[in-house]
Order: C-alpha cells, then structure tokens, then sequence
C-alpha cells in the first residue's frame, strides 16, 4: 500500500534556504507526498521564493499562519495535512531523497499505523563545519530523557496520533520536542527507531533561544524533565528510570551554576522541594565526587570537585 505523506514546512525569513528544503521535498524517491508551506509573517522575500517554486512545482500549497511562531506554523500544516503520515521539514534543512520511502517501510511494520513514531538518526552540521551523530539508545524513555528520541524532521510521525494529542504546544518557548514526544509516548504510541542517518539538521548561527540566554533554558530542560519526573515516579515498570533521570537534571544544573551560583541555588531549591533527590545520582559519580557530594554538599561539589 502507498500511504501518502505530508510535508509540512514552516517558513520565516528563509529566503536564502527555503528552496533547498523544498527541492529534498520534491526529490523523494517516495512520489505518494504532499507539500506543505507555511509563511509565518515573513519580513524578506521568502514568500517571492514560495511562489517561484510553486511555479515549478504547482501542487505545492501555500498557508499562512498570522500567529508566530514554528509549533503554530506546524500545527496550521498538520490541520490542512491529507497524509498518513507528517514529515515536519524546517526550511534551513535537509532530507535524503530515500529518506520518506525507508521509513514507511519501517512504519508499515507497526501494529498499527496510526499509533506509529518512527525515529530516525541525524546528521547535526554545526557551524564550524563538523558533523554529530548522536547515538540512539533504542531505550524510547532514556531517549526522550535524553532529548534523542529523534529529531522533529528526522522522524516520521502519524498523523492521526499527532491530532489525538492536540498537535504541537504553543505556549512553550523552548523543549516543544520534548514536550511533544512525551504526551505521544505516554499515549501508548509504537516507537520504532531507523538508526540510519537520512535528515541534515544545520545548526543555526543566531536566532536560537537557547543561545541567547542558556540560563533561562536550562531550567525549561529541567522543568521538562520534571514532568516526566512526577510521570514516572510512582510506575513501578518506569520507576527504574529516575536515577538516570535525575543525573540528567542535574547536568543542567551545572550548567545553570557555571553562569549564576545564585540561580542554581533559586532552581535546586525549587525542585527538591518537588522530590527531586540528589542521593540518586550517587551511582553515577566516581568514588571520590561521592564522598564530596556527600560531606560537604552540592554547591562544594560544583565549586571544588573536577573529578567527575
């Protein structure tokens, strides 16, 4: 069976890329798709660029979205979408053109195709040219911990588990992917993973909330992962992950104590308060940062301690 697939692209101010990520669009090897623009208020010329490629390619579609922002650009694409299945596509990105037709041979293989996320691997380009490949556990909550259960274009996705959960948040500043994939594996959604790395994500010079005040976004990572901490606390089939999960958390608290010992202080005052314990990440320390950690506390440990 073919299933159509829709690509959805949000687009703001990519008049210099745009027309790449429509071009790995329309070079699928996959020919059962739909494409997807959203123009979200664009100050440049990208909505010129949309139209000259909609000249090439007429069954292209054009949306505009009057709310800012890519998760309402997203959702505006997902509510027009015919597909089975959505590729999301940023428009800075990259697909292989056997990147659709692999992965509906994966998805095909689930129980069923509407409860269906395939996660698939990604090359990251970063800015000073070098490429990342981060591993995939095969673990769907260590993943999702771990903010690697996939990236938004790497991954295929049902559509019809994406509309059940309301589509992407849009009141989130920062971890909607996170958030997004959360509320689908708490649904019981089929994870099946494609370790084979066919998405070029391009990392971005500028514009990134996280790189203009990292502080601010450690702590939506940590409140994230909170979530999924008071999720899994009482599971006794999920339970076995809070260590690792707390590490994790604790990770971003170095990072927020390397930029303000007086935030740290504020965030990790917040969240034990809400159950979050340090003992749990002693198996994760060396024998001599334990004995840190443990006589002289936290904010020692951080100050003092290179050891782990």
């Amino acid at each position: 069976m073919s299933y159509l697939v829709s690509i959805i692209i949000p687009c703001y101010n990519v008049e210099d890329c745009v027309e790449r990520a429509i071009e790995s669009a329309y070079q699928q090897k996959y020919s059962s798709i739909e494409v997807i623009c959203i123009e979200n208020n664009s100050s440049d010329n990208t909505m010129a660029v949309l139209e000259k490629c909609k000249v090439k390619y007429p069954s292209m579609s054009i949306l505009k979205q009057e709310i800012q922002g890519a998760p309402a650009a997203r959702n505006k694409g997902l509510n027009a979408a015919n597909g089975k299945f959505i590729q999301f596509l940023d428009a800075d990105d990259f697909i292989d053109s056997d990147k659709i037709e692999y992965q509906v041979s994966f998805a095909e293989k689930a129980e069923n195709a509407d409860r269906v996320i395939v996660v698939g691997q990604k090359s990251w380009i970063r800015v000073d040219g070098s490429t990342v490949i981060n591993k995939l556990t095969e673990d769907k909550w260590k993943d999702l911990i771990h903010g690697r259960l996939g990236d938004t274009c790497a991954n295929l996705w049902s559509r019809v588990a994406l509309l059940e959960i309301g589509g992407w948040s849009e009141e989130k500043r920062s971890s909607q992917e996170i958030d997004l994939q959360f509320r689908l594996v708490k649904r019981g959604v089929e994870v099946i993973y494609d370790q084979e790395p066919h998405t070029i994500i391009y990392e971005r010079a500028t514009g990134s909330i996280s790189k203009a005040n990292p502080t601010e976004n450690y702590k939506r990572v940590i409140d994230s992962r909170m979530e999924i901490r008071e999720y899994i606390k009482d599971s006794p089939e999920l339970k076995k992950y809070t260590g690792f999960l707390d590490y994790f958390i604790f990770n971003n608290l170095k990072n927020i104590f390397k930029n303000s010992p007086k935030e740290f202080s504020q965030k990790y005052r917040e969240i034990v308060s809400s159950g979050y314990d340090i003992a749990h990440i002693y198996p994760y320390l060396s024998g001599a940062g334990k004995m840190v950690m443990k006589f002289f506390g936290v904010r020692t440990y951080l100050k003092f301690a290179k050891i782990d």
